[in-house]
């Protein structure tokens, strides 16, 4: 067998192993897991920077026939947006929440829900946000809040709990919040 025949076949091996790709829908782009039917979102399309109004994580996608289960918000996924006019929706299917994922966006309006379904909040998965206003639950499916999660979160003006789920709570994860008013 030749040497550029065994290279093609090998490279063609390989991309028949890859178990995902990168695909836009609608306005956002995910990485999408063909092996298990699972997306992770990574990003507005084009990653743009800016976006107007609520930003709606949808609980799946569909994509060439087959429908996804959005189960994670990628690391750095919305990292520095601006803009946000409205409300952040993480669906229930979402289990991780990767680090920085929604560093330093600001705009958001209104509660930020996390759902029961999470898991882990990733280091600095929101550090810096600003807008967010009522209680903070953590829910108690949560196991890991990762450091500088919550770190300078202004806007807050009720209550944070965390449960005791909640096994590890990473370095300065709520240093200089401010808004909170009690437990």
């Amino acid at each position: 067998m030749t040497t550029i025949l065994k290279t093609f076949l090998l490279l063609a091996c390989f991309a028949l192993s890859l178990p995902s790709s990168a695909v836009d829908i609608d306005k956002l782009t995910y990485t999408l897991n063909e092996k298990d039917l699972t997306a992770t979102v990574t990003g507005l399309v084009g990653g743009a920077s800016e976006a107007r109004g609520d930003l709606i994580i949808p609980e799946s996608v569909e994509y060439d026939g087959n429908k996804y289960i959005v189960t994670s918000i990628g690391e750095s996924s919305f990292r520095n947006c601006i803009g946000f006019t409205g409300k952040l929706i993480i669906p229930n299917s979402v289990t991780i929440i990767g680090g920085a994922a929604f560093r330093a966006c600001n705009g958001f309006t209104g509660k930020l829900t996390i759902p029961e379904s999470v898991t882990e909040i990733g280091n600095a998965a929101f550090e810096g946000c600003t807008g967010f206003t009522g209680d903070l639950t953590i829910p108690n499916s949560v196991t890991i809040i990762g450091r500088e999660a919550f770190r300078n979160c202004i806007g807050f003006t009720r209550s944070l709990t965390i449960p005791t789920s909640v096994t590890t709570i990473g370095e300065s994860a709520f240093e200089s919040c401010s808004g909170f008013t009690g437990s």
